[in-house]
């Protein structure tokens, strides 16, 4: 693993989230992939009072991520642009 890639904690991951990673051909992507994952875990851990790693994240059947079970009440959405990625919360009513 490149020096650069170990400065991303990925230790709050999952080993399907780290699976993926370890899926992606270019360094920039496999990087970018995990910088999300993580900026959001700690995003959504902070919001509901949760350790990170302890977040339940499932895919729907269209490929949108969302919290499992009673953490639903947060909704959320990540968009990525070329370098970029965007998160986007909102509580539900």
């Amino acid at each position: 693993m490149p020096p650069f890639e170990i400065a991303i904690n990925d230790s709050i991951l999952n080993d399907s989230e780290r699976a993926r990673a370890s899926q992606y051909r270019q360094p920039a992507d496999r990087i970018r992939y995990l910088a999300t994952r993580v900026a959001l875990r700690k995003l959504l851990g902070f919001r509901l009072k949760l350790k990170p790693a302890y977040i339940h994240l499932i895919t729907t059947q269209r490929g949108r991520l969302e919290l499992a079970g009673a953490e639903q009440r947060l909704s959320f959405n990540v968009s990525h642009s070329g370098r970029h990625a965007g998160i986007s919360r909102a509580n539900r009513e």
